[in-house]
């Protein structure tokens, strides 16, 4: 290893140490927690090194404290670092952030941490990293590459419990390459507050028409993008998925000019987090009922989504835009609920646990050999 190697790792072994420590962590603590402070070393030449490391550390952001503690052997210090104050950057996108409302923010562990924001090119290269660090074969690693894919998609304005709906894989999907172009002409019209016309296919019937929008904002949700915004026939708001938006124009009089203006009352990260997977897209909603069949922790938060059925208190009823994504996210919590009406629900709830069982049937039959 070279000289800045052993730094790096000495740091994360300190930084390690002392997360895992709450209460603090004396030096001599740490020099039994930390390799390169332990062995037959100097004592006051340790000790200048771990000063040396904490400075360091500190400069660079890292809220290394310290708290007296008196003890029979007299007055000691310990080292601690509080775990709410090393969260990452809040992530934005830069299309977003030109808004004069702020992106939302959760309360806890935020209040002080700047905001980083990404182009949307520049996201989706992120993705597509992510997603292929996942396909190496080592279970830390991905496990990792699969959390910051999380970390995006929450702090872009989808919570960690819409993606559970979603199965590995669609969950890391990444954004279709055809997708790109598009994102960068609707961004640039957000930007500009320009109306978009563009032909749109529909989800479910794969018919196209024209239509006419003005952007609100562009939202990233389970593996691909959305246009938000007014959708001008239809004077409502509605979401677009950008891969099926072709011959995207954006309106060309007046190019120094807005065509219209955001409402002060429009918040990005809340509409985008009020939508599940199941939810979005412009096709009639369709009822579908599902049945909480054992009472667990998990089971029982359905009872706080969706509305009542009529004489079962266990049975919920949702508004249903995409089947696929509703059956996986009723698969999740492992027969605990199932799948009520319409039959298509069932089939299709049906068809994702017969292909996942196959799946690891095969794993398993592969491990055997």
């Amino acid at each position: 290893m070279t000289r800045t190697d052993t730094k790096l790792q000495r740091w994360i072994d300190l930084l390690a140490a002392l997360l895992q420590h709450r209460f603090g962590a004396t030096f001599a603590d740490l020099r039994s927690l930390v390799p390169a402070y332990g062995g037959d070393k100097d004592a006051t030449t340790l000790a200048r090194m771990f000063e040396r490391d904490k400075d360091e550390l500190r400069a660079l952001g890292l809220p290394i404290r310290v708290r007296d503690e008196e003890t029979e052997d007299g007055l000691v210090q310990r080292y601690y670092i509080k775990a709410a104050e090393m969260y990452l950057p809040y992530l934005a996108l830069a299309a977003a952030s030109t808004t004069s409302t702020p992106p939302h923010v959760p309360p806890a562990g935020y209040r002080s941490v700047p905001t980083l924001a990404f182009e949307p090119d520049e996201l989706s290269v992120l993705i597509r990293a992510a997603e292929q660090t996942r396909k190496v074969d080592d279970p830390a690693i991905s496990h990792d590459a699969a959390s910051a894919l999380r970390k995006l998609t929450f702090d872009l304005g989808i919570g960690l419990g819409s993606v559970a709906g979603e199965s590995e894989k669609d969950a890391a999907k990444v954004p279709e390459p055809a997708a790109a172009a598009t994102v960068c002409v609707v961004g640039d019209a957000l930007l500009r507050r320009k109306r978009v016309n563009f032909v749109y296919a529909s989800m479910s019937s794969g018919a196209t028409d024209e239509r006419s929008a003005e952007p609100f904002g562009l939202s990233f949700s389970s593996g691909h993008w959305y246009l938000i915004g007014r959708d001008v026939v239809a004077d409502s708001l509605r979401s677009f998925r950008v891969s099926r938006m072709s011959r995207v124009t954006p309106n060309a009089k007046k190019p120094q000019s807005p065509d219209y203006a955001i409402p002060a009352n429009f918040d990005l990260a809340a509409y985008a987090s009020l939508k599940e997977p199941w939810e979005l897209g412009d096709e009639t909603p369709e009822e579908m009922v599902i049945e909480i069949r054992r009472s667990t922790g998990a089971s029982m938060t359905v009872q706080a989504l969706g509305t009542a059925a009529v004489g079962n208190n266990l049975q919920r009823r949702f508004q249903v835009r995409r089947v696929d994504s509703f059956a996986r996210w009723v698969m999740s919590f492992a027969g605990d609920v199932v799948p009520v009406s319409p039959p298509r629900l069932c089939a299709e709830y049906q068809s994702i646990v017969a292909s996942t069982l196959a799946i690891y049937t095969e794993k398993i039959e592969r491990a055997a050999t």
